[in-house]
């Protein structure tokens, strides 16, 4: 769709970009999304993972990071 020559998708990006807190992501929700970079083989880990339980590798991520975090702030 197209709204005073701008496409769906730029203003999308517009508004996220409104809502984004500065270098900290993009609000999607209650959710902050972000960019990190895996090594490919770890990827094939967490989509295994991520098959074995039925779940989404964000899923299977999100999980790994809390629980890490606990520990770690366990100590």
């Amino acid at each position: 769709m197209i709204m005073n020559g701008r496409t769906d998708a730029k203003l999308q990006t517009q508004r996220a970009g409104k809502a984004r807190p500065k270098g900290k992501g993009y609000r999607m929700g209650n959710k902050l999304q972000v960019t990190v970079l895996f090594m490919p083989d770890l990827v094939d880990r967490l989509d295994v993972v991520a098959r074995r339980f039925g779940e989404a590798r964000t899923v299977v991520i999100n999980r790994a990071v809390r629980e890490f975090l606990d520990r770690v702030e366990a100590r």
